[in-house]
């Protein structure tokens, strides 16, 4: 499990770079070089530089931590893999195998995948391991097993004749390698962004002459939003099931939302984006100002950390230069309910259990987290068909006008 998670956070991570520089690119080829870009970043000041990069000096932050931490850690397992086993003449810094009492066996649950944690007898604490690695079951509560000791610390456990490492051997420290220098360059990367937007010519936008209504977008989210809102529905049912005691039928609600949702929320989010982009465009075509381009607008809503804070920027936006019958506050409930359900449900899958009866606070805040993400979404859905609703026939006023005119 812990290796599938670490192929797809390196594959979302590679995708992340991919976009992000040419986003970059399409940002700096609006500007004047690097040389006038780098001027115009100095000649901001610390406030107002401080005020637009302050999200990418987050993750440069955290990268700085990260990272020599990571480092020091696969240092260390180098040690390890370089020290002798303890022969007849014992060195300070031997790998010695030793018959330790085992006092506990217990099974924790982990995002990165089940752990067994061993506590050993005679002061030589607990060593933790992947549960499909070293299963519960293979070591006794009360035995003996035969353990490495490195350093004061069990790095090992023989069982059956194999050998299997401990968490204390450093060996999966690689992992903090790649998140130190993946926050470095998403930092990196994004302050880039930050600091070539405002320091651009002020007088510098982009063109697009051609306005296109998108219609069959619209239609199609009209559709798709209203039909997550179902499989939404669905899932609030499944909690009131589970209160009339009829799990079967929560089971079979439950499975609708996610089936559901699995399929539909791609579906919404590709859509969307379309959607979006095509409405932000219409705005240089219809005359109105506009300095970002199409994969800046798909990446400002894909890619984090842009799309925790952009996507509220654009639609007030656009839906302050169309003149869409909507208010600022619509957008930020829109927003902050996008942002609500996302965190609540990631929450609620994290802390889940399979037990319908489970009462533990663990799974408490799983029903909590879950039932607010449905409420979330609801919200999220309704706001984005009047945004989408309003914007459409904002623009579409326009065009008429502009035809008009002409």
């Amino acid at each position: 499990m812990h290796i599938f998670l670490t192929v797809v956070v390196l594959g979302f991570f590679l995708a992340y770079v991919l976009v992000a520089a040419v986003s970059l690119w399409s940002v700096m080829r609006l500007g004047r070089g690097w040389r006038a870009t780098f001027g115009g970043a100095l000649a901001m000041g610390p406030w107002r530089f401080l005020r637009h990069a302050w999200r990418a000096l987050l993750f440069l932050a955290f990268g700085v931590i990260v990272l020599p931490i990571a480092i020091s850690g696969y240092h260390s397992y180098f040690d390890y893999l370089a020290s002798p086993a303890c022969g007849e003449v014992r060195t300070s810094d031997c790998r010695d195998l030793r018959e330790l009492q085992v006092s506990n066996v217990e099974k924790q649950y982990s995002k990165s995948g089940d752990e067994t944690v061993i506590s050993f007898g005679g002061g030589y604490g607990t060593a933790t391991f992947y549960s499909d690695d070293v299963a519960p079951s293979s070591v006794e509560s009360g035995g003996t097993i035969t353990a490495e000791v490195w350093r004061g610390q069990v790095t090992a456990v023989v069982i059956d004749g194999t050998k299997h490492l401990s968490f204390a051997s450093e060996s999966e420290a690689w992992i903090g390698i790649v998140v130190g220098a993946g926050l470095l360059l998403i930092g990196l990367l994004w302050l880039a962004i930050d600091i070539s937007v405002p320091s651009m010519d002020p007088d510098l936008e982009e063109i697009h002459n051609t306005f296109i209504a998108p219609s069959n977008r619209r239609r199609a989210l009209y559709i798709l939003l209203i039909l997550y809102a179902a499989f939404m529905a669905c899932l609030g049912l499944a909690y009131v099931a589970i209160l009339a005691r009829s799990v079967p039928t929560a089971s079979v609600l439950a499975a609708i939302y996610f089936i559901g949702g699995f399929i539909s929320v791609p579906l919404v989010l590709v859509v969307f984006v379309a959607w979006f982009v095509r409405a932000y465009l219409n705005m240089g075509a219809l005359g109105l100002r506009i300095r970002h381009s199409a994969w800046f607008v798909g990446a400002a809503l894909l890619v984090p950390p842009l799309s925790l804070y952009m996507p509220s920027r654009l639609m007030g936006e656009v839906v302050a230069k169309t003149q869409a019958g909507v208010g600022m506050l619509a957008v930020t409930a829109w927003w902050l309910s996008g942002l609500g359900f996302v965190a609540l449900t990631i929450i609620g899958a994290s802390t889940s259990s399979a037990d319908a009866y489970d009462t533990s606070p663990r799974a408490l805040t799983s029903d909590v987290s879950l039932a607010a993400s449905v409420i979330a979404g609801i919200v999220a859905a309704v706001l984005s068909l009047r945004l989408i609703h309003a914007v459409d026939a904002s623009e579409l006023d326009l065009a008429r006008a502009k035809a008009l005119s002409a």
